[in-house]
């Protein structure tokens, strides 16, 4: 896993999971840990992957 800002690492590769991690932006106290994960493929590597079912196994 390579870290990378947004707008440099897609001319790394054509073809790359991308994993983006987003803090949630409430105020409430309950919800200062709390964290969305987003996964999602790019290019033809990732078209016949169901990422929902691999990643869940």
């Amino acid at each position: 896993m390579v870290e990378w800002g947004e707008g440099f690492a897609e001319g790394l590769a054509g073809e790359r999971l991308e994993v983006h991690i987003d803090r949630s932006t409430s105020a409430a106290p309950e919800a200062a840990d709390v964290r969305r994960v987003r996964v999602s493929g790019v290019g033809a590597r990732w078209d016949e992957v169901d990422l929902r079912e691999t990643l869940s196994a």
